[in-house]
């Protein structure tokens, strides 16, 4: 008995089995662009739209970073492709960040030779059935159906023989309404979130002071006065204020073992402040280097690779030891706030201190730790720092929800995009 053409969850009243087609059964033609001369300059900076395959955000294309003249657009003998247009990326598909990059186009627009427009029979497929089909199987597709070794593409020939599994148009436009209302909540969540993001980074700007200023720029009305200048080892614990993870050898995998009460904190733990662990030690392990334990309180920055991000160590973490890879700092409680030391730590003016590029070279280093005790630093009064701490920390938490709904939407999209289609 053949096995029903069917999606595993469906709208009500649609009960008709999915049909099979290759593309060229349901398109009516494919156009991929090219670029203009670019030693011309009078082809470049007029007022045409001119798409790359880089801008194509798996969403709607709403801007080109890039506009032609008219006589550009003879040169390279181009068409304008209208608004409602579904379009992909053609070449180097071997990329994971390129392979299954789509579009629909919400301006008219001309294109390069590494985007293909793909023109439906609307009589059969919707063009936005299409851009949501493709954002479902555009990554898979480009693995399997591809050509090329090095670099990977598509050509018209293959396109027409993709397989492609349709309802009926009434289908189609039900699903698509669903998808693009998801779409769209998505669209206004993240600009939520990049506008608390905004705000953060400019209330640091304005909350702390500029380079060579003792005041910051914004500030509440109880507090007066100049910050105070401090070398950066003062603001520390006296007797263990900073320590860098154990040498490597001391620490190797070959030590772990598959489950106990000790635990190894990594660079991952920092850098996502998140404490969730892979790596167990035993207790004696945890003894002979009970110098790198972590307390509650600590604070825990990355020292290799993505460096400078720093965390807070929660209260109910379990017992364990840091890794070669990161630094623990733990504060002079009665100099410092711990949230305003780490919001203070992760600000952009510190960051910058903290990182620092080797001369006449693009690798960027952590500032060594003998030379980080002599810094000259200045801040606010306890006071002043529990206040500031307290509603930078506030909207770091606002931000975290909104980075969680825009997560959650997220996943129902992806969960959509399985079970609507076959």
């Amino acid at each position: 008995m053949n096995k029903k053409m069917v999606p595993e969850v469906r709208f009500k009243g649609f009960i008709d089995d999915w049909e099979q087609h290759e593309m060229k059964n349901v398109l009516k033609k494919q156009y991929n662009g090219q670029t203009p001369s670019r030693s011309k300059s009078s082809f470049w900076n007029g007022t045409i739209d001119w798409l790359t395959s880089g801008e194509l955000n798996r969403s709607i294309v709403t801007r080109t970073n890039e506009k032609i003249t008219s006589n550009g657009q003879k040169n390279a003998n181009l068409k304008i492709i209208p608004k409602g247009t579904f379009v992909i990326a053609i070449t180097g598909l071997e990329a994971v960040g390129t392979r299954g990059n789509c579009a629909l186009l919400g301006i008219d627009t001309t294109l390069n030779q590494s985007c293909m427009a793909l023109f439906t029979d609307e009589k059969k497929l919707s063009p936005k059935f299409l851009f949501q089909w493709y954002r479902k199987y555009g990554n898979e597709y480009g693995i399997r159906y591809t050509q090329g070794t090095k670099q990977q593409s598509y050509n018209a020939e293959i396109i027409n023989k993709l397989p492609i599994n349709l309802p009926t148009l009434k289908e189609q436009k039900v699903i698509n309404l669903l998808l693009s209302k998801v779409d769209i909540a998505i669209t206004l969540q993240q600009r939520q979130l990049d506008l608390y993001i905004k705000l953060k980074k400019g209330l640091l700007q304005k909350l702390f002071p500029k380079d060579g200023e003792k005041v910051p720029e914004v500030r509440f009305t109880d507090f007066h006065g100049d910050w105070e200048q401090h070398k950066f080892q003062e603001i520390l614990d006296k007797n263990n204020g900073i320590r860098r993870g154990p040498f490597g050898s001391s620490l190797k995998k070959d030590l772990f073992v598959k489950n106990s009460d000790y635990v190894v904190y990594e660079q991952q733990n920092a850098i996502y402040n998140n404490f969730h662990t892979r790596y167990f030690i035993t207790k004696e392990k945890f003894q002979e280097l009970i110098k790198f334990e972590l307390n509650p309180g600590d604070f825990i920055m990355s020292g290799a690779g993505t460096i400078g991000k720093i965390a807070k160590v929660p209260n109910d973490i379990k017992k364990g030891v840091f890794n070669q890879a990161l630094i623990r700092f733990r504060i002079n409680n009665s100099i410092m706030d711990g949230r305003f030391f780490l919001q203070w730590m992760r600000s952009e003016f510190m960051q910058r201190r903290l990182t620092s590029s080797n001369p006449g070279s693009a690798i960027v280093n952590l500032i060594p730790m003998s030379e980080l005790k002599k810094w000259t630093v200045i801040v606010p009064k306890r006071d002043e720092q529990k206040v500031l701490g307290k509603i930078l920390n506030k909207l770091d938490s606002t931000i975290a929800l909104q980075h969680e709904q825009l997560d959650e939407l997220k996943s129902l999209k992806k969960y959509l995009l399985q079970k609507l289609f076959i």
